[in-house]
């Protein structure tokens, strides 16, 4: 009896923390917390804002409002309504009937009300697979979270490289119709052969094909980043322009505070302890674990549904001789073996099947997770050896040496043919640090969300109560 108190206790404490940790989930933070979304984006601002704008979260915060109402209903006590059936009888004698000269007709009446009772615990088993699912989806919303605020940053990285990548080809694109038109001059006038204005015209048209596909990629990255943003009572027929403000190694600064805190420095080339660090704060295996528990209370539920109820009944009648009769009684089903009677043993047979998927689960999640790390972690350091082989003066020189090739070749210093090759070099150095710089970013940003580690956790808006080390 006392095991059965502290349980029960212990069950009221877990009762209270699910409606805590659910009322703070269903109240969009967004209420008390709004995030600046409109005019300048800044690296800060845009994981606050998807996250506040996600409909995948609201869906999911709804489906949390949608277990209390099951809740409520899984701890009702009784099993079904109490059943109240009367019946009324007129007896009167036959016309012939001697045996009874003076009895006149009589109004019988039969009262009898009757109630249902779960005698095998069913009511707990209820409530229990309900909380395993409420915690399983807590844990779902701080994934969408999670998840949301790490495609809004890789969107706001995309597009930050995309149109860095749109200046670069611009100033190409420039560079190359300008010797376009002086060779092209030249040529008329019989100073160059017509074949290096030939050469001269191709690489501008190639410019300019280049230009048009890198502006095409910057508008789709821009859509995608602005559907991101987009509040849920607006509409997408008409995109405002973005106006974002930062550079790719702003998204995630290393000066950041939010960075700097031990689970963050842990060293690079750890992989043990970001494995252990991301086994800890992943909230996927927190939901695989929830669900193992709400699949088993189902289960156990089952078998405890095959127990028949017990009914009680109370009966009170008049019988027509002037008595009144009170009973009571009880009332039990009597199962029969399948296929005579139903007794659920498909049922439970599929419900442990589905435990065991469960649990197969987690441990595949767990590999997903261990994957995730690896990966994040080799892109990492692959990226941080592309860049720490690239000198910073000479990105610099490059820069003021694309315009210095068109005056190297109206002094005539230089060939035409040199001058595309050198130009052509730059440029291909300027576009692949570019993108070793946005694939640094969008590592930095995946190990983090692989990790567990909230992303930028000064300006997130608070979900459910999440702390630095509790599961994302």
């Amino acid at each position: 009896m006392r095991f059965s108190f502290l349980h029960r206790l212990q069950r009221l404490r877990c009762v209270r923390l699910f409606v805590w940790a659910l009322g703070s989930a269903i109240v969009p933070s967004s209420l008390t917390h709004a995030a600046p979304c409109s005019g300048s984006i800044a690296a800060t601002t845009v994981a606050p804002c998807a996250v506040q704008n996600s409909p995948e979260l609201w869906a999911a915060r709804l489906q949390l409002q949608a277990l209390a109402a099951q809740r409520r209903s899984a701890r009702r006590i009784l099993p079904s309504h109490p059943q109240l059936s009367v019946s009324l009888a007129e007896r009167r004698p036959f016309a012939s009937s001697a045996a009874m000269p003076d009895q006149t007709s009589v109004l019988n009446w039969y009262l009898t009300l009757s109630q249902e009772i779960e005698i095998a615990g069913q009511r707990g088993l209820r409530v229990a697979a309900i909380d395993g699912e409420v915690a399983a989806q807590l844990r779902r919303v701080a994934v969408i979270e999670q998840e949301t605020a790490a495609a809004a940053l890789r969107a706001f990285a995309e597009v930050l490289a995309a149109r860095e990548e749109r200046t670069l080809t611009e100033r190409a694109a420039e560079v190359a119709a300008t010797l376009s038109r002086y060779t092209a001059a030249r040529a008329a006038q019989e100073l160059v052969p017509s074949i290096e204005a030939d050469l001269a015209r191709a690489e501008a048209a190639r410019w300019h094909l280049l230009r048009s596909e890198v502006e095409q990629r910057t508008r789709n990255a821009e859509v995608l980043l602005r559907l991101s943003l987009l509040p849920l009572s607006e509409s997408a027929a008409a995109l405002d322009p973005l106006a974002l403000t930062g550079r790719l190694e702003d998204i995630l600064p290393s000066d950041n505070p939010s960075l700097s805190d031990p689970a963050r420095a842990l060293p690079i080339d750890d992989v043990e302890a970001r494995l252990k660090q991301a086994l800890r704060l992943r909230a996927e295996l927190d939901v695989a674990r929830y669900e193992v528990q709400s699949k088993q209370a189902q289960m156990d539920l089952l078998r405890r549904s095959r127990i028949p109820n017990l009914a009680l009944s109370f009966t009170a009648q008049s019988d027509g001789f002037g008595e009144r009769v009170l009973g009571g009684g009880l009332s039990l089903p009597l199962p029969l073996p399948e296929p005579i009677g139903p007794s659920k043993s498909g049922e439970v047979a599929a419900a442990a099947i589905a435990v065991e998927q469960a649990k197969t689960d987690s441990e595949r999640r767990r590999r997903q997770i261990a994957l995730e790390v690896h990966v994040a972690l080799s892109a990492v350091q692959a990226a941080q050896r592309a860049l720490s082989q690239v000198p910073s003066d000479l990105l610099a020189r490059a820069q003021t040496d694309l315009w210095a090739i068109a005056e190297a070749i109206r002094g005539g210093r230089v060939s035409l043919r040199e001058a595309l090759l050198w130009q052509r070099g730059l440029l291909d150095l300027l576009q692949l640090h570019l993108r070793a710089r946005r694939d640094y970013a969008l590592a930095r940003i995946e190990l983090l969300r692989a990790s567990g580690l909230p992303l930028l956790q000064d300006s997130l808006p608070k979900g459910p109560a999440h702390t630095q080390e509790e599961p994302r």
